[in-house]
């Protein structure tokens, strides 16, 4: 108690501070706390109850009206007005500007500095729910835990809330609107809900606490009928308090991206070999995704290249390594890739498990190939070459060092393990100049298309 017989207590319920356990947390920078409306920044700035100004004998402003949630007076029940009714100037204390530029002129609180007309005669619009608003000051003032609530507690709610609310508000979230009441879609996208118009917030509100009403079904259920991904959060995610994301993170698919052949190729065969068939659903599933046209458009080409394919993209390749410049190992490594090339198509191996076969593995599988075949002949001479070629390369790149029978034949530059990324490339960059674009483009389309029994449909 000070001298004038107020307690430090209540001079708290009488500042917004009284609304830092409930809302916002400690009140460290009020032009960008959450909830709370700025003031002197344009005609959405500050709000008022026009039937509340005209009362009693004094008007002055109502603290509440600085929350970004009230859209309603509580005791009234209408929509609060923003901006003068007549000139629709910025109200108080925006009108400051105006005021230095015209030394002494001053005018009451609850009446226009610029045109003199009273607050108190803008009219009073009944629309919207103001129970949500009377709702939501009850948990603020509360600031308490609740196990019913969705957060656990009044702060965790609003922070939430408005997450929710700026979700709503991000372009490409439109699609929402036709699954909850939300009368239209907001197009004013790219701004905090405390810079719209009373009339918007309170819409934004109204759909964002639905959809925390019965959490997280209700919330759930809504965004997969319209097919909402976690996309619609993106940006947002580190913000989101831990009630809203362990559900965004655990029931929203990942958003709509660009799958690469690789992603897809290993899901394919990660789902063979849990004995599951990889169907386009399958996939979407296992990576998370609603819609990929990367997918889409595989799942309509071959998937097996034919003989004369593999032979032809083969010939190009061998041209390719013949041809390379020596600096920096370019011909070496082309060689290199080459073979894994011609390993993979002899073997029915991946790429990438052909980079695990020993010398003898792999010399193993070109001996046994079918070289009497006239279209294998004609190769024979130039793959001796190629082996003689990438032997001393990788001599070389060990550093002369006897390599171990049993490690992988096929290494880097550096002399470490090798994952065939740039065969990938290269095969890739050869496909689309040497097969018809009907064939997958991915070094898998040609994997065991060189054995005896390859069938290019199976």
């Amino acid at each position: 108690m000070d001298e004038y017989g107020v307690s430090a207590a209540e001079l708290r319920a009488c500042s917004l501070d009284s609304f830092a356990d409930g809302v916002f947390g400690p009140l460290e920078n009020t032009i960008s706390m959450p909830w709370l409306m700025r003031l002197g920044q344009g005609k959405s700035a500050c709000c008022y109850c026009p039937l509340c100004l005209s009362e009693g004998r004094e008007a002055y402003f109502r603290l509440i009206w600085r929350l970004a949630f009230v859209t309603h007076c509580p005791a009234h029940g209408v929509l609060l007005q923003q901006g003068c009714p007549a000139c629709g100037d910025p109200v108080w204390p925006a009108s400051g500007k105006y005021m230095a530029r015209q030394p002494g002129l001053w005018s009451d609180i609850d009446s226009c500095p610029r045109c003199r007309n009273a607050y108190s005669v803008a009219p009073a619009t009944f629309v919207g729910n103001p129970d949500t608003v009377r709702r939501h000051l009850e948990l603020a003032r509360a600031a308490s835990s609740d196990s019913t609530l969705a957060g656990g507690s009044s702060q965790a709610y609003f922070a939430g809330l408005r997450a929710i609310c700026q979700m709503l508000v991000r372009k490409g979230n439109e699609k929402l609107a036709p699954h909850m009441p939300l009368p239209q879609p907001v197009t004013e996208a790219g701004q905090y809900i405390e810079y719209f118009p009373s009339a918007t917030r309170a819409m934004l509100i109204e759909a964002a606490a639905w959809l925390t009403d019965d959490w997280p079904h209700r919330f759930i259920m809504t965004c997969q009928s319209a097919r909402m991904s976690k996309g619609a959060f993106h940006g947002m995610t580190s913000k989101l308090p831990e009630w809203v994301r362990a559900v965004v993170e655990q029931n929203l698919s990942k958003a709509n991206r660009v799958l690469s052949d690789v992603e897809i190729s290993t899901t394919v065969e990660h789902l063979r070999q849990k004995g599951r068939k990889p169907t386009k659903q399958a996939i979407l599933r296992e990576l998370g995704v609603t819609v990929s046209q990367t997918l889409n458009r595989k799942q309509s080409l071959r998937r097996r290249a034919t003989r004369e394919e593999c032979l032809e993209v083969l010939a190009q390749f061998m041209k390719m390594a013949a041809t390379a410049p020596t600096v920096r190992h370019e011909r070496n490594t082309m060689t290199r890739d080459c073979l894994i090339f011609l390993v993979s198509m002899l073997s029915g191996k991946t790429a990438k498990q052909v980079c695990t076969l020993s010398e003898t593995e792999a010399r193993r599988t070109i001996a046994q190939a079918d070289w009497s075949l006239s279209d294998m002949k004609r190769l024979r001479t130039q793959i001796d070459v190629l082996c003689r070629t990438y032997e001393n390369a990788a001599a070389e790149w060990c550093d002369s060092n006897p390599i171990d029978a049993a490690a992988p034949w096929f290494i880097s530059r550096s002399g470490k393990p090798f994952s065939a990324h740039t065969v990938r490339s290269r095969v890739s960059k050869l496909a689309q100049n040497c097969t018809h674009p009907s064939l997958w483009n991915s070094v898998n389309a040609f994997v065991g298309a060189l054995q005896r029994d390859h069938d290019p449909l199976s």
